[in-house]
């Protein structure tokens, strides 16, 4: 059985990026998290699904034609974030009606392919961009507050949908992208 992961992402334009990737050097500099450089070319990323499987080409082709996506899609950041019993922090895009429509669109097309205990079905997905994770615990409330303080950012734009996959060794590979 394959270790492999796969996950369906949404990709920001390139403005929304390079403020996020600022923020991550910044947060590299201080000793504060090196979450981005954990994985080679990390890209700032909204996850909109996530499955195992052996067949990623059935996913390519429930993706296809029938993926209709209508890019670029506007987002509004209004809040900063963790998750309980975790050490992450990230940036919450307010769950608009065309976010939930294009997550929801996503998962209709993917099916059983989608576990139905993921964190990321539509009944219980938060819509978040990490902006740190697997931060020490004495650096937590620094990592926030620094993150709260520092990143000026309110609008940021969906540009496209990709599939990725992450092996073992925690390396991500892109399979495909989708744009309108």
């Amino acid at each position: 059985m394959s270790e492999t992961m796969y996950a369906i992402i949404a990709t920001l334009d390139e403005t929304t990026n390079q403020k996020i990737r600022n923020l991550w050097q910044e947060l590299k500099d201080m000793s504060l998290s090196d979450y981005a450089y954990q994985v080679r070319d990390r890209e700032p990323h909204i996850t909109l699904a996530d499955f195992e499987t052996i067949a990623v080409e059935e996913v390519l082709e429930s993706l296809g034609d029938k993926l209709n996506l209508t890019l670029p899609l506007e987002l509004s950041f209004q809040a900063i974030g963790s998750f309980l019993g975790s050490s992450i922090v990230f940036l919450g895009p307010t769950k608009t009606p065309g976010l939930a429509r294009l997550h929801k669109h996503i998962h209709d097309l993917l099916g059983q392919l989608v576990a139905a205990d993921s964190q990321y079905v539509p009944e219980v997905w938060i819509p978040h961009l990490t902006l740190a994770n697997r931060i020490d615990e004495d650096k937590l409330t620094q990592v926030y507050a620094h993150c709260l303080n520092n990143l000026e950012m309110t609008r940021g734009q969906i540009t496209a949908i990709k599939v990725i996959a992450t092996d073992e060794q925690g390396q991500v590979k892109e399979i495909c992208q989708f744009t309108s």
